[in-house]
Formats: structure tokens, C-alpha cells, sequence
């Protein structure tokens, strides 16, 4: 699945972690009282990622914005 983990909470891609705790939440609000410990793992695993790839997009956008530039390298 291509647009994982955004598919797993039910939104499109964003940098906002507020829309991604809601999303979590709702999907979670879904679970019966007999989910699976993996369905809900595979759910918090997808919170995680989607965090992790929303601060990846801010820290990519703050550099673009201020100019930055990976350091040389000494190989």
C-alpha cells in the first residue's frame, strides 16, 4: 500500500499533527471491544510513521526556507 500510513488513519498526507492525532483517535473510536492487539498496533505504528514523516516535511520546509545546505563532504 502506497500511501501508507496516511490510508491506515484515513487522511491525506499532512505536516499537521493535530489532524494526525484526530485521525488516530477516530480510527481507534472504530475498535470493538474484541480488536486485535495487531490492528491496533498496525494503527499506532501508522500514528507513529505519519508523525515521523510530517516532521521530516517541516524540518525539508524550514531548511528550504532559511537556505540551509548539507554540510560538504570529506570523502
Amino acid at each position: 500500500m502506497s500511501d501508507w500510513p496516511w490510508s491506515a488513519l484515513g487522511i491525506a498526507e499532512t505536516m499537521d499533527r493535530d489532524a494526525i492525532h484526530a485521525a488516530y483517535v477516530n480510527e481507534k473510536a472504530k475498535f470493538s471491544d474484541s480488536v486485535s492487539i495487531s490492528d491496533f498496533s498496525r494503527l499506532t505504528e501508522a500514528r507513529e510513521k505519519a508523525l515521523f514523516l510530517a516532521a521530516e516535511k517541516r524540518r525539508q520546509a524550514k531548511r528550504e526556507r532559511v537556505g540551509y545546505e548539507e554540510p560538504a563532504s570529506t570523502d
